[in-house]
């Protein structure tokens, strides 16, 4: 795990304008990675679902038509990306948090899914403390980040951390057995972690 930069311009202040200018040139869901979030959904068969940093991620909404059932919940930090698809897509539980800090009580969950969040946080091992906190024990947590970024390419000085394949798999390992998807797209490293098992 490398530092890219010692500005974290990921705050709220910082990223408000940025956010809202995409949100006016394309407000709807972002379908373009979808293969990328089939396969971090391929473990889940219906329970209860948490996407942690929505942005315009179509996983939630994709989640509730094919798991009409399935309790689905869709969490992000930013006030206008949940006020945003609140009132267009009802089906979905949409929660303004913090990911280090969420309001769930402990073992909620079935499946969480964390994509292209993990490089953006200060502390990353917050994220997955929260997420092991309200993840229950037989549930997969699915992640996807870059791979061995170099200067900040992929994320327009968004991104603070570059991680290995084993960095993340090492973080990972002590909560449940760790499977890399053969799939990793690109320069993507997708990892389930299966809880407790």
């Amino acid at each position: 795990m490398r530092r890219m930069t010692d500005t974290n311009i990921n705050t709220v202040e910082n990223i408000t304008g940025i956010f809202q200018k995409w949100l006016v040139e394309k407000p709807e869901l972002d379908y373009r990675e979808h293969v990328r979030w089939d396969t971090l959904m391929k473990y889940f068969k219906g329970g209860k679902f948490l996407d942690i940093g929505i942005l315009r991620s179509p996983l939630c909404i994709e989640t509730k038509k094919k798991f009409p059932e399935s309790e689905v919940w869709g969490l992000d930090f930013f006030p206008a990306i949940i006020q945003h698809f609140r009132p267009k897509y009802p089906e979905v539980n949409y929660v303004l948090s913090d990911c280090r800090d969420t309001p769930f009580r402990d073992g909620y969950f079935d499946y969480i899914v964390a994509g292209e969040l993990i490089e953006h946080l200060e502390k990353p091992q917050k994220l997955l403390d929260e997420v092991f906190r309200i993840l229950k024990k037989g549930g997969v947590f699915a992640l996807t980040t870059p791979l061995e970024e170099k200067n900040n390419e992929l994320g327009e000085g968004q991104h603070l951390w570059s991680f290995k394949a084993e960095d993340i798999i090492g973080r990972l390992e002590p909560h449940g057995r760790v499977e890399v998807d053969t799939k990793t797209i690109g320069r993507h490293l997708l990892v389930h972690c299966f809880y407790g098992q």
